[in-house]
């Protein structure tokens, strides 16, 4: 015949009456310290703002555009899915239809393809700045900069990344 046991049935039984450790602030096996003051985001807001200004200003009063074929068959392609007409050309360049896809609504709201551009171009600010604020945070938990010198970098990647 086997005894009943007297051990408890579950581990979190054998600690009912023992006091719980307070968390240690250590290092994580990364090195990065699990404790971290929180992420001030006026910086991280700053620069999206400041990077969507600047693209905006920069790209807001052109009289000439400057287009490449790359550009061109984006456009062409946005206002194709836009149900705007078709464009060809000539199957010399051909690309993935991501961007077109974010841009084609904009012909719907345009119509006309100087406002088309000018719509885009506008929306290339903005996704500039929401881009510079998503960098400023990974840079942020990435590294032990301070939040204002996060903000900067990735401002400074965003406003021109084909300098860097």
């Amino acid at each position: 015949m086997v005894a009943p046991s007297t051990a408890p049935s579950t581990l979190d039984d054998q600690h009912d009456d023992q006091p719980v450790d307070e968390p240690v602030d250590a290092q994580a096996p990364t090195g990065i310290p699990t404790s971290r003051p929180a992420h001030d985001w006026r910086w991280t807001i700053a620069a999206g703002l400041v990077v969507a200004t600047v693209r905006w200003i920069f790209a807001a009063d052109r009289r000439v555009i400057h287009v490449i074929p790359d550009e061109s068959a984006q456009l062409a392609m946005a206002r194709w899915l836009g149900g705007g007409p078709r464009w060809n050309m000539f199957d010399h360049i051909t690309f993935r239809p991501g961007y077109a896809v974010v841009v084609g609504p904009l012909w719907q709201v345009t119509g006309t393809a100087e406002s088309f551009v000018r719509a885009a171009l506008t929306l290339n600010a903005v996704v500039a700045g929401l881009s510079a604020m998503v960098l400023a945070r990974l840079v942020r938990r990435w590294t032990d900069l301070p939040p204002l010198t996060c903000a900067a970098l990735a401002a400074a990647v965003a406003v021109a990344p084909a300098v860097i």
